[in-house]
């Protein structure tokens, strides 16, 4: 499996294709009738770092995306209201995830699209990002949890694309400090790769 940055329009448009089929054929979340094309794309693509996994064949199997700080201000905030956010958070050092996809029925897919989130945090971590938002289920939320990573919610939930969903957030120091000591084998496969000056800023104590 090679996981990249899909940069070219080709490869993004692979990537709005599969959108197209898991967001709109599958679970109905979109409708389809409105893409014509047989693409999903929104307004936030242009201002957002698009990754994928590609298997032996180069066949694209799983994406997400990273939106950016811009002039839009993020989906999240748009969409949810905000009552308990971190005191030190910045919009500028903060990139939203969103439109993780994945072919359905796929072999071993959960540690494939965790690896999905590593080249995600790798990227952010040498882009000086310090906050990950995200529109999560509870059950993300709760697979989120059991792997260290402390998100926590910014305000109250309400129904996002007819599902139950909660804005989360989390900064990248907490998420290195959560994971390293209670799931340190996930944290070595997220961080893998990361060049020893930002795995010793990550896992500085923050006292010092």
């Amino acid at each position: 499996m090679i996981y990249k940055r899909l940069e070219t329009n080709d490869e993004k448009m692979t990537a709005y294709r599969l959108r197209f089929r898991v967001y709109c054929l599958e679970r109905g979340f979109f409708d389809a009738d409105k893409y014509p094309d047989q693409y999903e794309t929104d307004e936030y693509d242009s201002c957002s770092v698009h990754f994928g996994a590609l298997d032996e064949r180069g066949a694209l199997c799983s994406s997400m995306r990273l939106i950016q700080h811009n002039l839009l201000d993020f989906p999240i905030r748009q969409h949810f209201e905000w009552t308990d956010l971190p005191h030190d958070y910045d919009p500028h050092r903060a990139v939203e995830l969103s439109r993780l996809v994945s072919l359905k029925n796929y072999p071993n897919m959960t540690d494939i699209n965790f690896d999905i989130y590593g080249i995600a945090y790798r990227w952010s971590v040498r882009n000086g990002i310090r906050f990950w938002l995200a529109i999560m289920e509870k059950s993300l939320i709760s697979v989120f949890r059991f792997l260290g990573v402390p998100f926590t919610p910014l305000g109250p939930p309400h129904d996002h694309t007819n599902v139950l969903s909660y804005p989360m957030c989390v900064s990248l120091d907490a998420l290195a400090a959560g994971m390293s000591e209670k799931r340190p084998e996930r944290w070595r496969q997220l961080s893998r790769g990361l060049e020893p000056y930002y795995m010793r800023m990550l896992l500085m104590p923050k006292s010092a």
